[in-house]
């Protein structure tokens, strides 16, 4: 009884290391996500949104979880540069497969409906509460490199991830509006 007590205390207390607003902007995330499910609608304005509200809960994650005087070397900064390309090129390659239609004239799009914000959403969750848990049981082993490499190299694909993803949706879209349907309003 003891055991468990404690396992509840330190999930209680993973939740409290975390700033109310990140809880927040990953709730909106879910939410976008599982609307994401089915085909839909939706405004032009409304794409950049779930890729930004994720890019700012890993970045948050990523600002927590690098030392300071980690954040100079220069492997560091290559370790993300081949994060970031190689999320997002995984981003562009989700988006480029898809079937897309837009209604220039009312700025609208028809998204098909997709299970992968979800998963990414869900991952990125997941990935925050285990790191949170691990903080609260024994925070200095978020200390070693293996931990710090780990945090880094997740967070950065996964921003790199959403960033493809919602760059490659920008391009699709300014190539129609510029040049017109390729063939029967599909972008």
């Amino acid at each position: 009884m003891g055991a468990d007590m404690a396992e509840t205390q330190s999930w209680w207390a993973a939740l409290a290391l975390t700033p109310w607003w990140v809880w927040g902007l990953l709730a909106v995330a879910l939410w976008l996500s599982v609307r994401g499910l089915k085909t839909r609608v939706v405004a032009l304005w409304q794409l950049p949104i779930w890729p930004l509200l994720l890019m700012a809960v890993a970045a948050d994650q990523l600002v927590t979880s690098v030392p300071a005087d980690m954040t100079g070397s220069i492997g560091l900064l290559i370790a993300m540069a081949l994060a970031w390309l190689l999320g997002s090129a995984a981003g562009m390659l989700l988006v480029a497969r898809l079937s897309l239609h837009l209604d220039p004239a009312h700025h609208l799009i028809e998204i098909p409906g997709s299970a992968f914000r979800l998963g990414v959403t869900l991952l990125l969750l997941g990935f925050k509460w285990l790191w949170l848990w691990q903080a609260s049981l024994a925070p200095l082993s978020l200390l070693q490199p293996g931990m710090i490499w780990a945090s880094v190299f997740f967070n950065v694909t996964l921003m790199g991830l959403v960033f493809g993803w919602g760059m490659t949706f920008y391009l699709r879209l300014r190539h129609v509006q510029k040049y017109g349907p390729d063939d029967d309003d599909s972008v």
